[in-house]
């Protein structure tokens, strides 16, 4: 912060405007009279002198004293902005510690637990996807998008659908939410067959393969070492949260530039594995994760949370490079690429 800025320079002029003004008042008084009143007479010469020098003594003391006034006073600012500073820093040094704790907390059947959790999610949520495209591939011809409430080969709203079989998941106390939300995508018919669909394949013995057979002949094979579609809002709901609401605090800080709120947000993408950015994406693109896209504040594109993303992993559903093609656009003759990946 500089001392001596612009709105120095503003104040003293409105502070030396009038000074002048006084200082030309001893000539102007005895230049003429002024509404009957005349000083030309009056004292000597030394008198004359004392009474012009006096002013310009007052002056100087005056602008003395105002430049300390100002000194002290943009010290005193740099030092209520350094407090403010020092007390977001602690704030999010603490948000970058509590989403340390809360990916220690996320895991899966005691086996997969925190960062290495994430590796059996995509794994699941790419089961889920491709368990509701066979799925739908398996209702007879002649269905329509009015029979299932959505385009057969729709893949972004059999992405929504498979993400919440993967988020939701099923069970006596989800089944409320389940329905509840599957109706905002597609008819009860499909969202019952899909659930009856899905038990049998939760009744597969651990270390079985899942295989699908689509009738354009390709063949998807997943083997699980868990038992799938169980839900995962409980952990994955609060680590997202927090994750955005850290986000969130850096943006609305008035304190720093859009350099500086990047370069935090860096550290904070930094603590994100491939797989983490990779369900990050996926998360965004579902009804729970919409706010990352807000138009009014779309996080996830102005700050690039998953520049890092391995893209061939992400090749279900909605690509990344479909998803955000004018951002790959814009920045294809950039150095620095929308993802990184672009880089290599």
């Amino acid at each position: 912060m500089k001392t001596f800025d612009r709105k120095f320079f503003l104040s003293m002029l409105i502070f030396v405007v009038p000074i002048v003004v006084i200082c030309f008042l001893p000539y102007l008084l005895t230049s003429r009279s002024w509404f009957g009143l005349d000083f030309r007479t009056t004292g000597q010469i030394g008198d004359t002198i004392g009474g012009i020098m006096g002013p310009f003594i007052a002056i100087a003391a005056a602008i003395l004293t105002f430049i300390a006034f100002w000194v002290q006073y943009k010290a005193n600012e740099q030092q209520r902005q350094d407090i403010r500073l020092e007390r977001f820093e602690t704030k999010y040094y603490e948000l970058l510690h509590l989403h340390k704790e809360n990916l220690k907390e996320i895991r899966i059947n005691d086996q997969y637990i925190g960062r290495e959790a994430f590796l059996g999610l995509y794994n699941e949520l790419r089961f889920c996807f491709y368990t509701v495209k066979f799925h739908v591939d398996q209702f007879p011809a002649g269905t329509t998008a009015i029979d299932l409430g959505f385009q057969l080969n729709d893949n972004k709203a059999i992405l929504e659908i498979a993400y919440l079989l993967f988020f939701v998941g099923l069970g006596d106390k989800s089944e409320r939410l389940w329905f509840e939300q599957m109706d905002k995508h597609c008819e009860r018919l499909f969202s019952k067959s899909l659930r009856d669909f899905a038990i049998t394949q939760q009744s597969i013995p651990r270390g079985t393969p899942h295989t699908y057979q689509f009738r354009n002949r390709d063949v998807y094979e997943y083997l699980s070492d868990f038992m799938p579609f169980v839900g995962h809002i409980a952990h994955l709901g609060h680590y997202y949260r927090h994750l955005y609401q850290s986000v969130k605090y850096v943006d609305n800080n008035q304190e720093l530039d859009e350099d500086t709120k990047k370069n935090h947000l860096k550290t904070l993408r930094a603590q994100l594995s491939s797989y983490e950015q990779i369900l990050l994406y996926y998360n965004t693109l579902s009804r729970f994760g919409r706010p990352w896209l807000d138009p009014a504040h779309p996080y996830l594109v102005k700050y690039r949370m998953i520049k890092n993303i391995p893209l061939p992993l992400a090749d279900f559903g909605v690509r990344p490079e479909e998803q955000f093609h004018e951002e790959v656009e814009r920045t294809r003759d950039s150095a620095d690429k929308f993802f990184e990946w672009h880089e290599v």
